[in-house]
């Protein structure tokens, strides 16, 4: 044990040696870089909202190409900007890498001329050769959305700041952006453009009743940013090609009109401003994890934001467990409010297990703001499996249930460092149809003991008598969920069915063995059984 501990120590410490060669500065406010390789641009002159377009694109390109962003020692604009993200956005300050000034294995690359054009990124799969970093010469500011909107949500986490709360009354605010300065002649804002596009949007707003002048806020240009996101309904750009308009634009939409609950403080901005919801369904934690997950997946493809119906009884009975379970999932948890009428219904799925290609859901996409698909559950790993590491993002367990399950497994297996076997068992409403037999249960442990040594079984009981107990351990479902993640080197699953034992392996860490028994259903297990999953049939 003491020797592993030392070779982790060593392979840490390998890793900071590699980066403090290569970057600064290093400390404990900087994430560790993603990519031991770079990606970095030319230096730009340009001000706040140009750098956020560059960084946004070299964060997607790098994506692509398996490269770190990270700027030039003497790239004097982000030197200048440095302690204004450190305040405004620390997502992003904490990406922030200035190249050793003595580095230089470096490879250039002409890649961009004009400050607005698309250039097919996948050009630079041929030059992303050995060389630690990779410089792209020519115009370095990379105006073009298409660059980084695929990667929308990862790009509105790494310019994320906190709220601060400006009214205090639910008048409907229209904010106004203009710009003349080094605009004219070049889009800047007219006035009576400006008057005339305000009156407009009063007009077709019969909410708007008042009008706010706001004068000598003090306000530096990354707290307009923050205000408009937080306290404007409607957002009228006068200059569309202002990059600092873009970033106001982009991340905000009056949500109030359509969603419930709107506290910033806990819940994402939807991603979306078209909503995707199904028919209503009862199912329990399990169930409702699928259903979220098909739907995310599925908006993401559609460009829709999941949301549940007012009404919606099961999910408001579940919520606070969500909250204290999932909050990257709780944070996305909506409900339409029950005066919102613009909704369309297409059929889908017709059955809670079946797969229905989504794909068909597009000649019905334009046809209301909100899409309603039948169907409830969705019972199927090919609705989402293509996004897995989304997904486990979105369950990723709170804090304070890592902790208490990591107190439970201690005062449970001390310093026993033997192989965990964990085996879910299911009767309950499952008799019938795919239940865990005793008998096949003892058979599946004894198959997978027969593989491994030094063993211990832990047995997860939902519920079989007779058989060996965890007792007093006094755990929620969810804690159960988290426990399995902690303390299961193999878990067995004898009810494949049971969407609760899948959430219980498909959490788990990715090199575990997951073994399940085969069961005679109506519906196909398979589709709730990932490919790498073993059978207990392929095991002599």
């Amino acid at each position: 044990m003491e020797d592993s501990i030392l070779t982790q120590n060593e392979e840490i410490n390998e890793t900071l040696n590699y980066w403090e060669q290569c970057l600064e500065p290093f400390d404990s406010n900087k994430r560790i870089p993603e990519f031991k390789h770079f990606i970095l641009s030319e230096k730009a002159t340009g001000r706040l909202g140009n750098q956020m377009f560059r960084f946004a694109s070299l964060y997607a390109i790098g994506q692509l190409l398996n490269r770190t962003p990270i700027y030039a020692y003497n790239d004097c604009q982000i030197l200048n900007f440095y302690e204004e993200f450190a305040y405004l956005f620390p997502n992003f300050y904490s990406r922030i890498y200035f190249l050793k000034e003595d580095f230089n294995d470096t490879y250039l690359y002409q890649f961009s001329t004009d400050c607005c054009d698309l250039i097919d990124i996948n050009v630079l799969k041929g030059h992303n050769i050995t060389n630690t970093a990779l410089i792209l010469t020519g115009v370095s500011v990379f105006l073009n959305v298409h660059y980084f909107e695929n990667l929308r949500p990862q790009i509105l986490e790494l310019f994320e700041f906190s709220k601060e709360k400006y009214f205090n009354d639910n008048s409907h605010k229209i904010c106004v952006h203009t710009r003349v300065g080094d605009f004219v002649g070049n889009g800047e804002s007219k006035t009576e453009q400006t008057i005339k596009a305000i009156e407009t949007i009063i007009k077709n707003h019969t909410s708007i009743n008042k009008t706010y002048y706001i004068m000598d806020a003090n306000m530096t240009r990354g707290e307009e940013l923050n205000f408009a996101i937080h306290s404007c309904d409607t957002f009228l750009s006068t200059a569309s090609l202002s990059s600092y308009a873009f970033w106001m634009e982009k991340t905000n939409i009056y949500w109030e009109q359509w969603l419930e609950p709107l506290n910033f403080t806990i819940k994402r901005i939807p991603e979306f401003e078209q909503f995707l919801l199904s028919t209503q369904m009862n199912g329990q934690l399990g169930n409702q994890m699928f259903r979220y997950s098909a739907l995310y997946a599925i908006g993401q493809m559609l460009n829709r934001t999941p949301v549940y119906f007012s009404d919606e009884t099961q999910m408001k009975v579940i919520d606070n467990e969500i909250n204290q379970l999932f909050p990257n999932f709780y944070s996305r948890i909506y409900f339409l409010k029950d005066t919102f009428n613009e909704k369309y219904t297409a059929n889908f799925s017709q059955t809670c297990c079946d797969y229905v290609d989504p794909n068909i859901l597009f000649e019905h996409n334009n046809k209301s703001r909100a899409l309603i698909v039948t169907g409830g559950v969705f019972l199927s790993i090919r609705y989402f499996e293509h996004i897995r590491p989304q997904i486990i993002k979105l369950f990723e367990f709170s804090k304070e249930v890592n902790d208490k399950c990591h107190i439970i497994r201690n005062k449970m297996f001390g310093n026993d460092n033997s192989h965990k076997i964990c085996v879910h068992t299911r009767v309950g409403d499952f008799v019938g149809n795919g239940e865990s037999i005793a008998d096949e249960v003892s058979n599946a442990i004894e198959k997978t003991y027969s593989l491994l040594k030094n063993t211990l079984v832990v047995l997860l009981l939902e519920p079989l008598k007779n058989k060996y107990y965890i007792i007093d351990a006094n755990m929620t479902r969810g804690e159960e969920l988290n426990f399995a993640t902690q303390s299961c080197d193999t878990f067995i699953s004898t009810a494949p069915s049971s969407s609760y034992a899948f959430w219980m392996a498909y959490l788990m860490p990715q090199e575990h063995n997951i073994i399940y028994v085969p069961k005679s259903y109506p519906y196909e297990a398979k589709e709730m059984v990932r490919d790498n999953w073993i059978s207990i049939k392929k095991i002599t």
